[in-house]
């Protein structure tokens, strides 16, 4: 196993960055506080099966995500790693895309145990028991395909910035039941339940975006484009 672990989860589980709770693993550390270049030449060199993630970096989800299938490791698998786990932070990190939550304060084995079998693919917050009580969360959609024409761009845009279906109408002049339709289809294709989501979802789209165009940038000597 290729395991890589966030520095600050090394600092608060340092046996785990050692190697001493998965002896057979291969492990090393990455910083998210690197720039995003650095960060997408480390995955390459590293080749992370299993990244263990700090709560704090919670939003950055989409940007590993893209920068590790950027740098070919379309199979890792990016885990949350806490303190203690409840209900709520499963269906958080479940809802933003996370293969499954680890619990840093099981003994050694118990941890070794989880994170071998996320390894494996035999444990993911998707099979979690938590959904036969509460629906299961939507796959991430692919917010590239959401949008298809640039109606459907501004709706989204406005979308973000809080304006009502009324308020959308207005601006765009369409009728109400059209920027409904509209929505209602955008909600469909992202695998979201709601406008609040697919608002999360399509801001971080953007960001990911902006960020991955800088590092291309960054690769051939370029001014990113604004």
């Amino acid at each position: 196993m290729r395991l890589v672990v966030d520095t600050q989860i090394a600092r608060v589980k340092p046996e785990l960055a050692s190697g001493a709770v998965v002896p057979e693993a291969k492990v090393d550390l990455f910083n998210p506080h690197d720039n995003f270049d650095k960060l997408a030449n480390d995955f390459v060199t590293l080749k992370p099966e299993v990244l263990v993630v700090d709560p704090q970096r919670f939003v950055m989800s989409s940007l590993l995500s893209k920068l590790l299938a950027l740098a070919g490791n379309t199979e890792s698998r990016l885990v949350l790693g806490c303190q203690g786990v409840d209900d709520v932070t499963k269906i958080k990190a479940a809802h933003n895309g996370y293969f499954d939550v680890v619990n840093l304060v099981d003994p050694a084995p118990v941890l070794a145990e989880h994170l071998r079998r996320i390894h494996y693919g035999r444990s993911s917050l998707q099979d979690d028991v938590l959904w036969k009580r509460i629906p299961k969360p939507p796959s991430i959609g692919n917010m590239e395909a959401v949008a298809q024409d640039e109606t459907d761009y501004a709706i989204l845009e406005l979308v973000c910035v809080g304006l009502r279906d009324q308020d959308i109408a207005e601006v765009l002049g369409y009728s109400i039941q059209a920027i409904k339709n509209r929505i209602s289809l955008m909600l469909a294709r992202a695998g979201s339940p709601n406008r609040t989501q697919i608002a999360s979802q399509f801001t971080n789209q953007l960001l990911v975006a902006q960020m991955i165009a800088e590092i291309a940038a960054s690769k051939r000597g370029l001014t990113p484009p604004d």
